[in-house]
């Protein structure tokens, strides 16, 4: 039998957010809330045999943690394995990150003659206002 990898639900896309991630599941119409490190634990396990997925698990120092999020994602069906032969006919998204979701293009500045503002040039200039 060929060796299984780990595999994500294409439909299943973990966002990045501030304090907590999110994992979308488009195909369910659902979401789920989840700590960041499971994003992390996802990115590891992507690509990764079943008995490397296993043996991260075994002999990371988050074993207890990690194997929760394994049996999480189980549970919720975000992953599968599948053989390495068609884990290449699945589609890789690009890195969809970005720094800023938009783009500064005014300020308001309230004068009062009593500042100092000579430290907001330095500031626009840096924004490209």
């Amino acid at each position: 039998m060929a060796e299984e990898v780990f595999c994500k639900f294409k439909s299943c896309i973990p966002v990045r957010g501030y304090s907590r991630d999110i994992i979308y599941d488009l195909d369910r119409n659902d979401y789920e809330f989840i700590p960041k490190s499971i994003t992390y634990f996802i990115e590891l396990c992507e690509g990764r045999t079943k008995d490397e997925v296993l043996e991260l698990i075994a002999n990371s120092e988050y074993c207890k943690t990690y194997q929760e999020y394994y049996d999480f994602l189980r549970a919720k069906e975000f992953f599968f394995y599948t053989s390495k032969e068609n884990y290449s006919n699945f589609i890789q998204y690009p890195d969809m990150e970005f720094e800023s979701p938009c783009f500064l293009k005014t300020i308001t500045i309230e004068y009062s003659p009593l500042q100092d503002y000579s430290f907001l040039f330095d500031v626009a200039e840096k924004c490209k206002i």
